[in-house]
Protein backbone atom coordinates (compact mmCIF):
# COMPACT_ATOMS: atom_id res chain seq x y z
CA UNK A 1 0.00 0.00 0.00
CA UNK A 2 2.55 2.77 0.67
CA UNK A 3 4.75 1.40 -2.40
CA UNK A 4 1.90 2.90 -4.08
CA UNK A 5 0.82 5.71 -2.56
CA UNK A 6 4.32 6.80 -3.55
CA UNK A 7 4.18 6.19 -7.04
CA UNK A 8 0.76 7.61 -7.11
CA UNK A 9 2.46 10.69 -5.20
CA UNK A 10 5.18 10.78 -8.05
CA UNK A 11 3.40 10.41 -10.65
CA UNK A 12 1.24 12.67 -9.75
CA UNK A 13 4.00 15.65 -7.99
CA UNK A 14 6.77 15.51 -10.13
CA UNK A 15 4.97 14.37 -13.13
CA UNK A 16 8.02 11.33 -13.49
CA UNK A 17 6.64 9.21 -16.84
CA UNK A 18 4.54 11.72 -17.99
CA UNK A 19 5.68 11.57 -21.91
CA UNK A 20 3.34 13.90 -23.08
CA UNK A 21 4.86 17.98 -23.60
CA UNK A 22 1.90 19.10 -21.10
CA UNK A 23 3.47 19.88 -17.89
CA UNK A 24 3.45 18.40 -14.52
CA UNK A 25 0.12 18.75 -12.51
CA UNK A 26 0.22 18.89 -8.78
CA UNK A 27 -3.17 17.12 -6.82
CA UNK A 28 -3.96 20.94 -6.18
CA UNK A 29 -4.01 21.41 -10.17
CA UNK A 30 -1.20 24.04 -9.68
CA UNK A 31 1.84 23.46 -12.44
CA UNK A 32 4.80 22.14 -11.62
CA UNK A 33 7.81 23.85 -13.23
CA UNK A 34 10.06 21.19 -15.09
CA UNK A 35 13.47 20.16 -13.60
CA UNK A 36 16.02 19.09 -15.83
CA UNK A 37 17.74 15.70 -14.86
CA UNK A 38 20.76 16.63 -16.48
CA UNK A 39 23.07 19.61 -17.60
CA UNK A 40 25.43 20.55 -20.14
CA UNK A 41 28.86 19.39 -18.89
CA UNK A 42 31.53 21.66 -19.28
CA UNK A 43 35.03 22.24 -17.86
CA UNK A 44 36.33 24.03 -14.51
CA UNK A 45 38.05 27.22 -15.70
CA UNK A 46 40.95 28.39 -12.77
CA UNK A 47 42.51 31.69 -13.28
CA UNK A 48 45.08 32.93 -11.14
CA UNK A 49 44.86 36.71 -10.41
CA UNK A 50 47.62 36.46 -7.59
CA UNK A 51 49.82 33.95 -6.67
CA UNK A 52 50.69 33.16 -3.37
CA UNK A 53 53.02 31.70 -1.41
CA UNK A 54 53.37 29.15 1.53
CA UNK A 55 52.42 25.53 2.01
CA UNK A 56 49.29 25.14 -0.98
CA UNK A 57 46.22 23.70 -0.25
CA UNK A 58 45.59 20.01 -0.82
CA UNK A 59 41.82 18.59 -1.52
CA UNK A 60 41.71 17.48 1.94
CA UNK A 61 42.66 20.48 3.10
CA UNK A 62 41.02 23.06 6.07
CA UNK A 63 41.30 26.53 4.42
CA UNK A 64 40.17 29.69 5.61
CA UNK A 65 39.21 32.22 2.70
CA UNK A 66 37.36 35.23 1.69
CA UNK A 67 34.72 34.80 -1.51
CA UNK A 68 32.35 36.10 -3.27
CA UNK A 69 30.32 33.69 -5.75
CA UNK A 70 28.22 35.01 -8.26
CA UNK A 71 25.25 33.62 -11.05
CA UNK A 72 26.30 34.05 -14.97
CA UNK A 73 24.38 37.20 -14.93
CA UNK A 74 26.24 38.65 -12.46
CA UNK A 75 24.33 38.31 -9.58
CA UNK A 76 25.88 37.75 -6.03
CA UNK A 77 24.73 34.83 -3.97
CA UNK A 78 27.55 34.56 -1.68
CA UNK A 79 29.68 36.74 -0.21
CA UNK A 80 31.46 35.78 3.00
CA UNK A 81 34.96 36.73 4.45
CA UNK A 82 36.88 34.87 6.84
CA UNK A 83 35.38 31.40 6.09
CA UNK A 84 36.87 28.03 7.31
CA UNK A 85 35.58 24.85 6.06
CA UNK A 86 37.32 21.67 4.40
CA UNK A 87 37.83 21.20 1.31
CA UNK A 88 36.52 17.40 1.08
CA UNK A 89 33.47 18.97 2.91
CA UNK A 90 32.30 21.12 -0.70
CA UNK A 91 31.19 20.74 -4.03
CA UNK A 92 33.46 19.15 -6.28
CA UNK A 93 34.53 22.67 -8.38
CA UNK A 94 35.28 24.58 -5.19
CA UNK A 95 37.78 21.84 -4.27
CA UNK A 96 39.70 20.99 -7.31
CA UNK A 97 39.76 24.63 -7.91
CA UNK A 98 41.01 25.99 -3.97
CA UNK A 99 43.74 22.99 -4.39
CA UNK A 100 47.19 23.82 -5.10
CA UNK A 101 46.53 27.60 -4.22
CA UNK A 102 49.16 29.27 -1.54
CA UNK A 103 48.17 31.80 0.70
CA UNK A 104 47.79 35.22 -0.68
CA UNK A 105 46.47 34.08 -3.48
CA UNK A 106 43.70 34.98 -5.54
CA UNK A 107 41.60 32.82 -8.10
CA UNK A 108 38.40 33.11 -10.42
CA UNK A 109 36.85 29.85 -10.71
CA UNK A 110 34.04 29.11 -13.24
CA UNK A 111 32.27 26.11 -12.25
CA UNK A 112 30.23 24.05 -14.35
CA UNK A 113 26.84 22.78 -13.26
CA UNK A 114 27.86 19.37 -12.57
CA UNK A 115 30.70 20.37 -10.63
CA UNK A 116 28.61 22.82 -8.78
CA UNK A 117 25.30 22.08 -7.60
CA UNK A 118 23.49 20.09 -10.83
CA UNK A 119 20.37 19.85 -11.76
CA UNK A 120 18.88 20.25 -8.23
CA UNK A 121 20.36 23.46 -7.79
CA UNK A 122 20.52 25.13 -4.60
CA UNK A 123 17.68 26.28 -2.06
CA UNK A 124 17.64 28.14 1.36
CA UNK A 125 16.66 27.21 4.69
CA UNK A 126 13.16 28.48 3.61
CA UNK A 127 12.68 26.48 0.44
CA UNK A 128 13.68 29.84 -1.85
CA UNK A 129 15.40 29.05 -4.86
CA UNK A 130 19.27 30.32 -4.62
CA UNK A 131 21.41 28.82 -6.92
CA UNK A 132 19.72 27.77 -10.19
CA UNK A 133 18.62 25.09 -11.86
CA UNK A 134 21.83 23.86 -14.17
CA UNK A 135 23.65 27.07 -13.59
CA UNK A 136 27.22 28.22 -14.17
CA UNK A 137 29.00 29.78 -11.24
CA UNK A 138 31.99 32.04 -11.01
CA UNK A 139 33.61 32.91 -7.62
CA UNK A 140 36.49 35.05 -6.39
CA UNK A 141 38.36 33.89 -4.23
CA UNK A 142 41.28 34.83 -1.97
CA UNK A 143 43.41 32.01 -0.06
CA UNK A 144 44.31 33.40 3.68
CA UNK A 145 45.27 30.46 5.31
CA UNK A 146 45.89 26.20 5.02
CA UNK A 147 45.03 25.88 8.85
Amino acid sequence: MRLSLFLVLCLAVSGCGNDSNEPAVSTAGEEITDIPTTCEEGDLIIVDEELGEGAAATRESRVLVNYVGKLEDGTVFNDFDNVPFRLNEVVPGFREGIAGMKPGGVRTLTIPPMMAYGPEGSRAPNGQLVIPHCATLTFEIELLEVL
